[in-house]
């Protein structure tokens, strides 16, 4: 008769039992890869092999004939060399044969496994836990749809496909899409350097100011004196006046839980909230873990980057304690003149979980009586444009140049990748000649603008369902756009609706280009 219990065991054993089927699994796509890098080393060592010997056999026959003609000898050193090509075919289809055979076997016995229960990945989860097997899982299943239409065009093709891409685009750089002059944020250069010094003295905070070691000097010289880690990286990325980190964090190890650093800016009189930038193969799965997911916020249904958000609701509750902390140091040292102020900043992934988190504070009303803004520096792609502009109250994202990471979504880069195919194939797309990249390259050419304009609308016609499908998102709240030779530029959430193909997209990214572009433009108020 079955005790109370025994459900529970029944299951506890089912559950070990489907691991162990999982791990045994997970063993034999391993043996798969191995034995096709193995087979492929045979093949060639094989090969090397093989040409050597017919080398060694060729070239004195060759060099007998040249001296004395077609001989005996040269005859019979071909004569051998054509046996070592024989051999060497039946060695390469043997080879072949063992791999079909063993790869084979391999996968029929993970078919096996899987009809037993067996659970892809096990293993993974077993030695990385679940939620970080999960999320490289989603990224790879991401990353093998997004790239398997790409992978039968050749490599020469696709780069004239890019190219031809990029002259369409310059007809775009050239129209005026800003809406006008801007303020930036109060403080934003200062902010910048927060967001630097999330990166702390170690990586010579972000490298705001160049390679220049002064700032690694003013680090080293707070270490010596006592200093925390985080007050090294103060004084590293430069911040100057009276400011007490409350709490650094440089953890590079759990995935959705970047680096951050709160401080009392007493200088100010305002609480500081910065947010680590991509430093990790966690932070670059959190950035990859790109799907838009549902969020409500003030009330309003929308959608938000999944893994930056659940980076932000992650780092929530820590947090706001640790806010709640500093605010209380400012009130009881008197230095808060009227209403409390927390800034929240932060700069490319940590730009996108600061305005989230920013969002989800004053979704929840966190600080009653307190002021909350953000500055988010090379913002990501992280809210619709509802949403996006629903925070512009309080979030400010501000952009340098043709930066690729504002502009780089899901949406936007299989817009690009299918605008490639298209210009690749398209009479696959049932698109005129015209939109063949070669004769897109000649119109560019020869500066024909109205044949380019008409190209570009008809592959933005075309892939517009596709990219639409993914869910479009962008930077969060009011759009400041910086370039060196004009005054911030406020822009609209269409500015940053397709991605740029451009030499300085990757370099303008870096924090010290953003750091630059501020002290040039001032720190004007709003």
């Amino acid at each position: 008769m079955a005790g109370p219990y025994s459900q529970d065991v029944s299951g506890a054993y089912d559950n070990k039992k489907d691991e162990r089927l999982g791990i045994a699994y997970d063993a034999m796509s391993l043996g798969r890869h191995g034995a096709g890098l193995g087979f492929g080393i045979a093949r060639f060592a094989t090969n090397t092999g093989f040409k050597i010997a017919s080398a060694c056999l060729q070239g004195p026959a060759n060099a007998v004939e040249r001296s004395a003609g077609p001989n005996i000898l040269s005859s019979s050193l071909r004569g051998v060399d054509q046996i070592v090509g024989i051999a060497h075919a039946g060695t390469s289809f043997t080879q072949q044969c063992a791999e079909t055979v063993t790869k084979s076997s391999l996968k029929v016995a993970q078919v096996g496994l899987r009809a037993a229960g067996a659970r892809e990945g096990e293993l993974f989860r077993r030695v990385l836990g679940d939620e970080v097997a999960d999320a490289v899982f989603k990224v790879e299943r991401l990353l093998n749809s997004f790239f398997s239409p790409l992978v039968e065009v050749p490599l020469p093709h696709l780069w004239q496909a890019a190219l031809a891409k990029q002259a369409l685009q310059q007809r775009m750089l050239h129209l005026d899409l800003h809406q006008g002059p801007a303020s930036l944020p109060l403080h934003a250069e200062r902010l910048m350097r927060y967001a630097a010094a999330t990166f702390g003295a170690e990586m010579l905070a972000g490298l705001f100011e160049g390679a220049s070691l002064s700032g690694a000097a003013e680090a080293w010289a707070v270490k010596r004196e006592g200093g925390s880690s985080g007050d090294a990286a103060i004084a590293c990325a430069g911040i100057d006046g009276e400011v007490q980190v409350l709490e650094f964090e440089q953890s590079r190890a759990d995935i959705f839980m970047p680096g951050y650093l709160v401080a009392v800016d007493k200088s100010l009189g305002c609480v500081v909230v910065a947010l680590r930038g991509t430093a990790s193969i966690s932070d670059v799965l959190a950035d990859l873990v790109c799907q838009p997911i549902r969020i409500a916020l003030g009330g309003e249904d929308g959608l938000a980057h999944d893994g930056m958000l659940r980076a932000a609701e992650r780092l929530s509750a820590t947090l706001e304690r640790l806010v709640r902390s500093g605010l209380e140091m400012l009130a009881y040292e008197g230095r808060v003149a009227g209403i409390p102020m927390v800034w929240v900043c932060g700069h490319s992934l940590g730009a996108g979980v600061a305005a989230l988190l920013t969002a989800l504070w004053r979704d929840r009303d966190c600080f009653p009586g307190v002021q909350v803004g953000c500055v988010a520096f090379a913002c990501p792609q992280v809210l619709d444009a509802k949403l996006s502009f629903a925070m512009s109250n309080h979030t400010t994202s501000i952009s340098l140049d043709n930066d690729l990471v504002p502009r780089l979504s899901l949406a936007t880069a299989i817009e690009l990748r299918e605008a490639l195919l298209r210009l690749h194939s398209p009479q696959e797309y049932s698109l005129p000649s015209s939109c063949a990249a070669a004769e897109v390259l000649a119109a560019h050419a020869r500066g024909d603008a109205d044949l380019l304009l008409e190209v570009d609308a008809k592959i933005k016609a075309s892939t517009a369902t596709a990219s639409t499908l993914a869910g479009r998102l962008f930077p969060s709240g009011r759009l400041i756009h910086l370039t060196p030779d004009r005054r911030p530029q406020e822009v609209d959430a269409d500015f940053f609706g397709e991605l740029l193909i451009d030499k300085d997209m990757a370099a303008a990214h870096m924090p010290q280009r953003y750091f630059a572009a501020l002290k040039a433009a001032g720190d004007q108020p709003a």
